[in-house]
């Protein structure tokens, strides 16, 4: 008599066990599938309200090749001077530290600078020779800027 007892009591228990199993793997499956629904929606949330910056700080890094002769800044806006005859003087005021610029072959006058630093060091031996450059440039109140400069050839 006491093994059939025990047989319904394994089976009433195993029977609850189970139950209770099946009904906490539900509860999870609904605390999974509405962490997903969080989630999804945090992720949306930022795309749509920080996507644009993404995209407007990428447009703003695009790098322009420009090509052009190098020139001595002060120089060339004081006075004109540029060319073999001012080769020297060209080489010692960039060496020296003075702004260096790029006569573009769109007829445009661009300073050039490096990332945050001067690019004078790279550019002395190439002083009224055409070169090209790549760079983001920027345009404000009539001065035109390459920084982040790179010499391509």
């Amino acid at each position: 008599m006491i093994l059939p007892d025990l047989r319904i009591f394994l089976e009433v228990n195993i029977c609850i066990f189970l139950r209770s199993l099946l009904k906490m793997t539900s509860d999870h499956i609904k605390l999974f599938t509405d962490m997903k629904k969080i989630c999804f929606s945090l992720i949306f949330s930022f795309l749509v309200f920080f996507g644009p910056f993404c995209v407007i700080s990428k447009a703003q890094e695009e790098k322009t090749v420009i090509k052009g002769k190098v020139i001595d800044l002060v120089c060339y806006l004081d006075h004109g001077a540029e060319g073999e005859k001012h080769l020297k003087c060209a080489k010692t005021c960039i060496e020296s530290g003075l702004p260096v610029g790029l006569k573009g072959e769109d007829g445009k006058l661009y300073i050039i600078v490096g990332e945050h630093k001067p690019i004078n060091k790279e550019l002395v031996s190439k002083a009224q020779q055409v070169i090209t450059v790549k760079g983001k440039v920027v345009s404000k109140e009539g001065f035109n800027l390459i920084e982040n400069a790179e010499i391509v050839q």
